[in-house]
């Protein structure tokens, strides 16, 4: 149901519209709870179920999303503030600001780079520690701590994790 007058969406035609956009909703008032703002997709159409027309988005308080953009936290400085009222970065959208897919999808590939790479600096640690295991082991006439350390090396998940604890317990 649309309220074109408004510019409010009701029901699940405001539900369709959230989902499509990554906005959020809000409830009317009902005998059970107060009007509430800010409702998820998934928790408007669970009271959806039970009735639809309690369900709203304002499109004219809440703009669409861009295709190709999504919403993030604004970083502006009136939102430390309770003394301001208004954002010129985020206006007309209260904390939340536009940013292109693209950015998110070059920031998310930039994280998963630096966890790799982190990742792999950890394995080449952990390598140089089973080294030095091994050595002292061989010094030390170790036998069966050197078959663990072969074995680690080879990617054996039980030999890892008794090097882990051998070098937890302060060896190597």
């Amino acid at each position: 149901m649309t309220n074109a007058a408004a510019g409010r969406l009701t029901g699940h035609a405001a539900i369709d519209y959230a989902a499509g956009r990554g906005l959020v909703v809000g409830k009317y008032a009902d005998p059970i709870e107060g009007e509430r703002w800010g409702l998820t997709v998934s928790e408007a159409r669970d009271i959806a179920a039970k009735d639809p027309g309690l369900i709203y988005l304002d499109t004219l308080d809440a703009p669409a999303v861009r295709p190709g953009f999504h919403l993030v936290p604004c970083p502006g400085d009136a939102h430390d503030s309770p003394y301001k009222d208004g954002c010129g970065m985020c206006s007309p959208r209260w904390g939340v600001v536009e940013v292109e897919e693209a950015y998110r999808s070059w920031e998310a590939r930039q994280e998963a780079r630096e966890a790799q790479a982190d990742a792999a600096e950890d394995e080449g640690r952990f390598r140089r520690q089973i080294a030095a295991l091994a050595t002292e082991a061989a010094a030390a006439g170790d036998t069966a701590a050197i078959v663990i350390c072969d074995g680690a090396f080879r990617g054996d998940a039980e030999c890892r994790a008794e090097c882990r604890r051998m070098l937890a317990a302060g060896r190597g």
